[in-house]
């Protein structure tokens, strides 16, 4: 009698964005792709200052919710796991948000730690089979809107992970005040990057890494904008994106390009997704400094991320 296959559905609401990805499950594999749909929300614009959760951005995010709950319905998915991230867990008004998902969508959202968001991107990434061929050691970087995950591990466990609080949206705020933000603001970025990333890993398992079997893998928006982006992929391809390398010099090459250009510039640039066009060279800046910091050559770029994780492990 061959194993039973189940439907399960991941929401990710995060601090850039709100995602869905609806699977289907056969030992503990995804056999199926039903849906993936991603919105960008901004819920946690302005968190960093204020402390809470804007109005427009809780708004948009219980929208889109109200939506994929509608898709899970239709879809007849029992199992569903509803997680948020760092603008939420930052957030003073977080219950008040929580309660309110409640009861617009009946969607109960469970708030994790950098921690766990490390390790269900670490698990997400390395459950792809192009992902764990690639290497037999993995750094794994998961850029996201309010914080940056850094996972180290092998094929059998996680050996170090951290969270720290970098992303795209919070540096944007933060440092990127031009249009466009110009060499110098990318400077300052980079420079508090360094001594961020210094304070959290000088003393960390990751400055002894082996590099020579090593794959550094880059999960989410980010990313795999940076690959579209350098593909010029006028719609979104995932097929074209997943497994990409991308080389230092590449990623250097473009955040130099994008930091010259207008918003309004980078809402026409073919590869890139309008709604990131003002958060994109902080995430750019990011994954430049992460490569210079750990040395890294070179990065893998994986579709395979948080979702798959939640999909997979679950977070209860």
């Amino acid at each position: 009698m061959g194993s039973v296959s189940l439907k399960k559905a991941a929401i990710d609401i995060g601090s850039n964005s709100t995602r869905l990805f609806i699977a289907e499950i056969k030992k503990n594999e995804i056999v199926d792709t039903i849906a993936k749909e991603t919105v960008i929300t901004r819920l946690g614009k302005d968190v960093d200052y204020k402390s809470s959760l804007g109005k427009s951005g809780i708004k948009k995010t219980i929208g889109v919710l109200k939506n994929y709950s509608e898709i899970i319905k239709r879809e007849k998915v029992k199992d569903v796991q509803t997680v948020a991230t760092c603008a939420v867990r930052e957030a003073k008004n977080a219950d008040d948000f929580i309660s309110k998902v409640k009861h617009d969508t009946s969607l109960d959202i469970k708030v994790i730690d950098g921690g766990r968001e490390a390790g269900l991107s670490f698990a997400g990434a390395i459950s792809d089979p192009v992902i764990k061929k690639s290497g037999n050691t993995y750094l794994v970087m998961d850029i996201g809107g309010g914080s940056t995950e850094i996972v180290y591990g092998d094929k059998k466990k996680i050996i170090y992970s951290d969270s720290i609080k970098s992303g795209c949206v919070r540096f944007t705020e933060k440092f990127l005040k031009g249009d466009p933000p110009g060499v110098e603001q990318i400077g300052e970025l980079r420079k508090y990057l360094d001594v961020l990333l210094k304070k959290h890993f000088n003393n960390s398992p990751l400055m002894e890494i082996d590099k020579s079997e090593l794959s550094a893998v880059s999960v989410a928006g980010t990313a795999t904008s940076m690959v579209s982006i350098t593909k010029e992929l006028s719609e979104y391809d995932p097929n074209k994106v997943h497994g990409d390398v991308l080389g230092r010099e590449q990623v250097e090459y473009l955040l130099l390009k994008l930091s010259k250009m207008k918003i309004s510039q980078l809402k026409h640039l073919i590869g890139l997704h309008p709604d990131r066009a003002n958060v994109i060279v902080a995430g750019v800046a990011i994954q430049a400094e992460l490569m210079e910091y750990f040395g890294l050559k070179k990065i893998i770029v994986s579709e395979s991320d948080m979702l798959n994780g939640i999909l997979l492990d679950g977070v209860s």
